[in-house]
C-alpha cells in the first residue's frame, strides 16, 4: 500500500482497470437480461419441444429491437440463429412460398453475421450450407461449404449429422462435387465411435448408399426408427450450440 501511495500513476491505472472491470460487466449483465428470453426459447427448441409460430415471430422481432444484428458474442446469435431456422423449419414453400422465402432470406443474412463472428465454427458453416442448398443449389458452392464444415468440425456430432442430412438432400452433381468430405464425414460414420449416432440417423438415400458401398462394403448399418429419425432431423438443422 506504500508503495501505490508512492506512486500516483499506479493508484490511477488501477482506479481506471476497476472502472473498464465494472462497465464490462454491467454491460453483460444488462445484456443476458435482454435477451434471457431468447435464449431460454432456444433451449426450448434444442430439446425438440414444440413453440407456437406467434412466439417464435415474436422472438425474432423483439431480437432485431434489441439490435441483434449488431452482435458478435455466441452466447447471443446461436440461440437467435435457432430461432430463425425453427421459423423457417415452420413455413412450407408449398403452401405460402413468400412466407418460407423470406424466412429463408433472413436466415442467410444473419448466418453469413455469424460466420463472420464465428468463422471457425463448422456447425456453423453446415447450416449455412444447407440454406444454401435450400436456395439455389449450386454443386461448387456446397462443396465448398460442406469442405470449411468438415475441417473445422470433423467429428463434433451436431455438425456431423448436419452435413449427413444434407448430403441425402443434394443432387447427383452436387454430391460428386462434394465427394471428399463425403468420404471423411462416412470413415466416422461407419467407425466403432459413431455407433450411437447411427442408429439416430435415417438410413442412407440410394446415391449415397453407392458411396458406402465402395468406400466401405463392411459400414454398419445406418438408420435407427421413424421417430428417432424425425426427431434427430429436427434437432440436427435446428441445434447450432
Amino acid at each position: 500500500m506504500a508503495g501505490l501511495r508512492q506512486n500516483p500513476i499506479s493508484v490511477i491505472l488501477l482506479g481506471i482497470l476497476a472502472c473498464c472491470v465494472f462497465i464490462y460487466a454491467a454491460d453483460q449483465v444488462a445484456r443476458y437480461a435482454r435477451y434471457a428470453d431468447l435464449q431460454y426459447w432456444a433451449r426450448q427448441i434444442e430439446k425438440g419441444k414444440p413453440v407456437e409460430a406467434k412466439t417464435l415471430d415474436r422472438l425474432i422481432s423483439d431480437s432485431y429491437k434489441s439490435n441483434i444484428d449488431k452482435e458478435c458474442q455466441s452466447a447471443f446469435v446461436k440461440p437467435f440463429l435457432t430461432v430463425l431456422l425453427a421459423d423457417m423449419d415452420k413455413h412450407n414453400p408449398n403452401v405460402d412460398y413468400e412466407r418460407w422465402l423470406g424466412a429463408l432470406q433472413l436466415t442467410d443474412t444473419f448466418l453469413q453475421h455469424t460466420l463472420s463472428c464465428l468463422p471457425t465454427d463448422g456447425n456453423l458453416w453446415a447450416r449455412y450450407a444447407m440454406i444454401r442448398q435450400a436456395s439455389a443449389e449450386q454443386p461448387e458452392e456446397i462443396s465448398r461449404l460442406l469442405s470449411l464444415s468438415q475441417a473445422y468440425s470433423p467429428a463434433e456430432e451436431n455438425a456431423l449429422s448436419a452435413r449427413y442430412f444434407l448430403y441425402n438432400r443434394l443432387t447427383e452433381a452436387s454430391l460428386a462435387s462434394a465427394a471428399a468430405p463425403l468420404e471423411d464425414d462416412l470413415k466416422i460414420l461407419c467407425s466403432s465411435m459413431a455407433e450411437k449416432l447411427r442408429s439416430r440417423l435415417p438410413a442412407p438415400n440410394a446415391r449415397v448408399s453407392k458411396v458406402i458401398e465402395k468406400l466401405n462394403p463392411s459400414c454398419p448399418p445406418i438408420g435407427g426408427s421413424p421417430d428417432e429419425h424425425r426427431f434427430e432431423r429436427n434437432r440436427s438443422l435446428q441445434t447450432v450450440f
